[in-house]
């Protein structure tokens, strides 16, 4: 209809939550919902998951993700180094990101998808993981009926995805 959703609360697009891994831990975020996406492929979650595997002992002590304060851009250059558990969580972010875009495109069928952030825009194993499961989990009469596009990082993505639902009306 060309009208922007807001939703009965204004929760609508609250993408970051929507459950990606039922058996998952509880969200750091919102601490409701288990499995959210934002705990799995966000830079923050990036952080979290590495973090969590250093707490629990779960690292080797060579492991470049075994020291406090890692951020998603460590866990980028310890997966590109060759760090088993960070490809790992590169890998996870990738299909929780993916599954919650088959989502969309399942249930809206949008032409266009578009990513902003620091983290889709400089991990490029993550945005190739994105499209590569994305396009493999699609069902086949809707495979090649959207693009994934990543828009310049600042301060815009937002005002971006308005104007285009204004554009269409």
């Amino acid at each position: 209809s060309g009208n922007l959703v807001h939703g009965a609360v204004g929760g609508a697009g609250e993408f970051g939550h929507i459950s990606v891994a039922m058996d998952a831990e509880l969200c750091y975020e919102c601490k409701h919902n288990h499995g959210c996406l934002t705990t799995f492929a966000s830079g923050t979650g990036l952080a979290w998951r590495a973090e969590q595997l250093r707490r629990t002992g779960m690292l080797p002590a060579d492991s470049r993700l075994n020291r406090k304060g890692i951020g998603a851009a460590d866990v980028a250059q310890a997966a590109e180094a060759g760090d088993p558990h960070a490809g790992q969580l590169l890998d996870q972010a990738a299909r929780a990101l993916g599954t919650a875009v088959l989502t969309l495109v399942h249930t809206l069928n949008p032409e266009v998808i578009a990513f902003g952030g620091s983290v889709i825009q400089k991990i490029e194993p993550l945005w190739e993981g994105l499209q590569r499961i994305t396009h493999a989990g699609c069902m086949p009469q809707m495979a090649d009926s959207f693009k994934l596009v990543r828009v310049p990082e600042g301060d815009r993505e937002c005002v971006l995805g308005a104007a285009a639902l204004v554009w269409e009306a």
